[in-house]
């Protein structure tokens, strides 16, 4: 009902021993460059919409281009061009 004698005595802790929040004197330094930035890439910037319209357009002149070649193609262009004109013919008449 006393002291146990094989426990260690926590004195009252001392000013060293505290926490104190330590000043941060270093300097830091980047890790990376990274690339420049290229000239006519900076001025002429386009909007994410934008861009996406100028690589449709662009996608759908490329295939255009190399289905035009096609016998298959050809074919398909004239009947559509025959409807065409039809619509064209039946809105004139009315």
């Amino acid at each position: 009902m006393g002291l146990c004698g094989s426990k260690p005595s926590k004195g009252v802790p001392l000013a060293a021993d505290s926490s104190a929040p330590k000043s941060n004197n270093k300097t830091t330094s980047k890790k990376s460059t990274g690339r420049p930035i290229d000239v006519t890439q900076s001025h002429h910037t386009l909007s994410p919409r934008e861009a996406a319209r100028v690589a449709a357009e662009q996608r759908n002149a490329k295939l255009e281009a190399a289905n035009a070649k096609s016998e298959l193609s050809q074919k398909l262009a004239h009947e559509r061009a025959k409807s065409r004109k039809t619509h064209v013919m039946e809105i004139a008449q009315k």
